[in-house]
C-alpha cells in the first residue's frame, strides 16, 4: 500500500514525463536571460502551462500535453517571441534569441512591480534590457520615469528640480564619475527624499547601488562643446576620462575633466546717488556684447574601495580641481568715458574622504565617513574710469572637516529606526594685501538626529524624525553660539492602484560664505563699493510640501517654504556721496503649486512636462515686496523604431518677477531645443546634438531696481545674445566584465 501511494503521488504530480524545452537568450550578445516567462498554448489559444528561465535561461515544460501549438516567450525590455509546436507535447525548441524591444521606451518601461516606494525612498530595479541600452548611467536614469537628462552635459532633472546631485553606494564621489558609469554595474536606483544622515539637506538626491560583485574594467571618454551663433564670441569645451577597475575585493577608479568657457553678455546701468554727479552708461547693443567671462577647471578624481568579508567595505577617495576666471565688464559711459571692472580669480579645491558602510547581524546597517575640505582663492579686482582707479588683491583660505557617524536598526519589514550624529568645523579667513586687512572665521557645528519608520501596509509609510543643531561662531574675536530643534515628517499613501500622496515637512540651515562674510571691500565705481556682513545669520528655512500623483503620470504639487533670515544684497549710504552693497538678512515667504506629466504617448513618443505659478514675499522693518515666477518646460522625445536614434524637442519659458528688499529684480528665459541622440557600436558610443533656436514669444529683457532714500539704481541686460547656439558631445564606453548570476538574478526576479 505504501509502495502503490508513493506510485500516486508521483503520477499526480507528474501527469507526464514530456517536456517541452528550450534555451532563452539575448539577440545581441547571447547572454543568458534570466526569468524570462514561457508559456504554452493551445490550439485555441488557452495557456495551459507555464515556466520561467533558470540562471543558464534555460527551461522545462514537464507534463505537456499532446496538442500544444505554440510557446509564447516574454521579458521586459525585449519583443515577445513566438515559437510553434505543431502539437508535440515533447520537443526541444533549442536556442530562442529575445530581440531588444525596437521602442525603447516602451520596451525598457518600468513597471510597478520594479517601482518600490516608502516615506522618503523609491526605488528603481533595472533589468539588462535598460543597462545595455544606454551608454552612461545618466543617460539610462534619464529614461526612468520622473527623470530627463540633458544629452549634452548629462545633467538630470527631475520634475523642478534641475541638476539634481548624485552619490554612488550611498557616498560622495566626483559627478562625472558618477554620470558616466558603465550600466552594468547598477543594480538599482534610488531617488531619496531629504534622506537620514549626511544629506539630510538634500531635497532630492540620486543613490546608484553598484553589484557588490561586479568583476571587470571600464573606460569611458566624452567630449562636449558650445558655440552661438549670433556673435562670434561665446564658446565652451569640455572632455573627460573615467576607468574603473574591479576584482573580488577592490574597486578602484579614477577620473578627469577639463572644462573651458568664454561668454559674452550685455548690459548697461543708470544709478543716480545724492551728492555725486549721475552714472549712466550707453544704451545695450545686443550685436556688440560689453561684458565676457573667461573660465577654465582642471579637475582629477581617485578611489579605492576594500571589502573586508562580506558585509563591510571602507573606502578612500580624494578629489582635486584647479580652477580660474577673468570677468571683464566694459561700459561707454554717457559722460564719454570708459569704464571697466575686471575680477580675476584662481581656486584649488581638493577633498580627501574615508568612508565605512557594513551590516552587523541581520537587522543593524553602519555608515561612517571623515571628511577633509581645503579650499584657496586669489583675487583680484579692479576698477578704472578716466583718472580714477583703484586695485584690491585678496587671497582666503577655508579648512573644513566633517565627521558623520549612521546607524539604522530594522525591527522588521514594518519598523525601523536611525540615529546619526554630524560634526563639521570650518574656518574661514582673508587677507587684503593692499591694506593687510584680516578676517578670521571659525564655526562648528553639532548635528544628532533620530527618526522612526513604519510602514503598517504596502500602500503606507511614514517617517518621524528630530534632530538637535547646535551652531558656534567666532568672527574677529567675537563669539556667538544657539541651538535648534529641527523636525521632520515625511509620508507616502497610496489609497487607490491609480493615486498617490506623498507629504514631507523639513527644515534646513544654510550658511553664508566668505565672500558674504568678509568685511573687505572693493569699488565697482566711483560712488560704489561693495563690502561683506560678518553679522549674518545662518538661513533657516521650514517647508512643507505635497504631490499628489495620478495613473502614475500626472503629478499635482504644492510647496510651503518661510525663512526668517534669508540672505539677499543691501544697500546702505555710506558718505554724501558713496554707496555700499552688503548683505542683509530678511524674512522671506516661498509657495508655489505645478503639475508634472511623464507620459508615453503612442509607439516611440514621451512626453515630459513641468509647470508651476510660484508667488513670494520679502520684506524687512517697515519695507515688504511680493513677486511671482511661472513657467513651463515641455519635452517630446521619440525613439525612432530600430534605428538607434533618438529626437528631442524642448520649449522652455519662465518669467520672474522676485522681490527684494529694496527693490525688484526682472527676469525672463525663452528656449527653444531641437535634439538628436544616435547610439552605434552596440551602444558603446552616444553622438548628441543640440540646436537652440532663436524665440520671441518675450523680449528677453532683463532688469533689476534698487531705491532708497539718496540712491538709485537700474542695471538691465538682454539675454537675446546667446539665443541661437549649437551643442555637441560624443561619449565612447568600453570594457569586459560581469556579475555573478546569483546577484543578477536577485534584481530580475523582482522584475518579472
Amino acid at each position: 500500500m505504501r509502495i502503490l501511494s508513493i506510485i500516486i503521488g508521483i503520477a499526480l504530480a507528474f501527469p507526464c514525463f514530456s517536456q517541452i524545452r528550450g534555451k532563452v537568450v539575448d539577440g545581441g550578445d547571447g547572454s543568458a536571460i534570466i526569468g524570462a516567462a514561457v508559456r504554452a498554448f493551445s490550439s485555441d489559444s488557452v495557456a495551459v502551462c507555464a515556466a520561467a528561465t533558470n540562471a543558464d535561461g534555460a527551461f522545462s515544460i514537464s507534463g505537456a500535453q499532446a496538442g500544444i501549438q505554440y510557446v509564447s516567450v516574454s521579458f521586459t525590455g525585449y519583443d515577445d517571441a513566438k515559437v510553434d509546436v505543431n502539437g508535440s507535447a515533447d520537443a526541444d525548441l533549442g536556442v530562442i534569441r529575445l530581440q531588444p524591444a525596437s521602442v525603447m521606451l516602451e520596451g525598457v518601461s518600468v513597471t510597478a512591480e520594479m517601482r518600490r516606494q516608502n516615506a522618503n525612498t523609491e526605488t528603481f530595479l533595472l533589468t539588462d534590457s535598460i543597462r545595455s541600452a544606454s551608454p552612461s548611467a545618466a543617460m539610462m536614469i534619464g529614461s526612468l520615469p520622473g527623470f530627463k537628462v540633458d544629452w549634452v552635459s548629462e545633467d538630470i532633472s527631475y520634475g523642478q528640480y534641475r541638476n539634481v546631485p548624485i552619490i554612488v553606494n550611498g557616498r560622495k564621489v566626483g559627478m562625472q564619475y558618477a554620470k558616466s558609469l558603465n550600466p552594468k554595474r547598477i543594480k538599482s536606483i534610488q531617488l531619496q527624499r531629504y534622506p537620514p544622515g549626511e544629506y539630510s539637506d538634500e531635497p532630492v538626491l540620486i543613490n546608484i547601488v553598484l553589484f557588490e560583485n561586479y568583476i571587470g574594467w571600464d573606460v569611458s571618454a566624452a567630449a562636449r562643446g558650445q558655440a552661438s551663433f549670433r556673435n562670434r564670441h561665446s564658446n565652451s569645451e569640455a572632455a573627460s576620462a573615467d576607468a574603473t577597475l574591479s576584482t573580488k575585493e577592490w574597486n578602484t577608479y579614477v577620473s578627469a575633466s577639463f572644462n573651458r568657457r568664454d561668454s559674452y553678455e550685455a548690459a548697461s546701468f543708470l544709478r543716480e546717488i545724492a551728492g555725486a554727479q549721475p552714472e549712466s552708461t550707453m544704451p545695450i547693443d545686443a550685436d556688440n556684447p560689453n561684458l565676457r567671462d573667461m573660465s577654465h577647471a582642471y579637475a582629477v578624481s581617485a578611489g579605492a574601495d576594500r571589502k573586508i568579508g562580506k558585509r563591510h567595505t571602507v573606502s578612500a577617495q580624494t578629489w582635486l580641481e584647479r580652477s580660474s576666471s577673468r570677468r571683464t565688464d566694459n561700459y561707454n559711459m554717457a559722460s564719454g568715458l570708459r569704464q571697466t571692472n575686471t575680477d580675476r580669480y584662481t581656486s584649488v579645491n581638493s577633498y580627501t574622504g574615508l568612508y565605512y558602510q557594513g551590516v552587523v547581524g541581520k537587522r543593524l546597517a553602519l555608515y561612517s565617513n571623515l571628511l577633509y575640505n581645503y579650499y584657496d582663492i586669489d583675487e583680484d579686482r579692479s576698477y578704472a574710469s578716466g583718472d580714477a582707479a583703484s586695485a584690491s588683491r585678496i587671497s582666503g583660505r577655508k579648512d573644513y572637516v566633517y565627521l558623520m557617524a549612521y546607524a539604522a536598526y530594522y525591527f522588521s519589514d514594518r519598523l525601523d529606526a536611525t540615529l546619526s550624529y554630524n560634526y563639521t568645523w570650518r574656518k574661514y579667513r582673508s587677507l587684503q594685501e593692499s591694506v593687510q586687512s584680516s578676517f578670521v572665521s571659525k564655526e562648528s557645528r553639532n548635528k544628532a538626529e533620530a527618526s522612526i519608520g513604519y510602514t503598517p501596509l504596502k500602500s503606507l509609510s511614514m517617517r518621524m524624525g528630530v534632530s538637535l543643531l547646535d551652531i558656534s561662531t567666532r568672527q574677529n574675536g567675537v563669539s556667538d553660539s544657539h541651538t535648534t530643534w529641527v523636525p521632520k515628517a515625511q509620508l507616502y499613501w497610496r489609497p487607490l492602484k491609480w493615486a498617490v500622496l506623498t507629504g514631507t515637512y523639513f527644515n534646513v540651515t544654510q550658511f553664508p560664505n566668505l565672500d558674504q562674510l568678509s568685511p573687505t571691500p572693493w569699488l565697482i565705481s566711483a560712488h560704489l563699493a561693495q563690502t561683506g556682513n560678518p553679522s549674518l545669520r545662518s538661513k533657516v528655512v521650514h517647508s512643507a510640501n505635497a504631490v499628489l500623483t495620478l495613473f502614475g503620470w500626472i503629478s499635482l504639487d504644492y510647496m510651503w517654504r518661510k525663512s526668517n533670515d534669508d540672505i539677499v544684497d543691501w544697500y546702505e549710504q555710506a558718505s554724501s556721496d558713496m554707496v555700499m552693497k552688503t548683505y542683509a538678512n530678511c524674512d522671506y515667504l516661498h509657495q508655489y503649486i505645478g503639475v508634472e506629466i511623464d507620459k508615453y504617448l503612442c509607439r516611440g513618443l514621451n512626453l515630459k512636462f513641468t509647470g508651476n505659478y510660484q508667488w513670494y514675499k520679502r520684506w524687512m522693518h517697515e519695507s515688504k515686496n511680493s513677486g511671482r515666477t511661472w513657467y513651463g518646460d515641455l519635452t517630446l522625445t521619440w525613439d525612432v523604431e530600430k534605428t538607434g536614434l533618438s529626437l528631442q524637442s524642448e520649449y522652455f519659458l519662465r518669467h520672474d518677477i522676485e522681490p527684494l528688499p529694496q527693490g525688484k529684480r526682472y527676469n525672463e528665459q525663452e528656449m527653444l531645443m531641437l535634439g538628436a541622440n544616435y547610439r552605434l557600436l552596440k551602444n558603446r558610443m552616444s553622438v548628441s546634438a543640440y540646436w537652440c533656436i532663436p524665440t520671441s514669444l518675450i523680449d528677453k529683457r532683463t532688469y533689476t531696481k534698487i531705491s532708497i532714500p539718496g540712491f538709485r539704481s537700474e542695471t538691465y541686460g538682454d539675454d537675446r545674445i546667446n539665443a541661437s547656439l549649437i551643442q555637441v558631445s560624443v561619449r565612447y564606453s568600453f570594457g569586459k566584465g560581469k556579475v555573478s548570476k546569483n546577484s543578477n538574478s536577485y534584481a530580475l526576479d523582482d522584475e518579472k
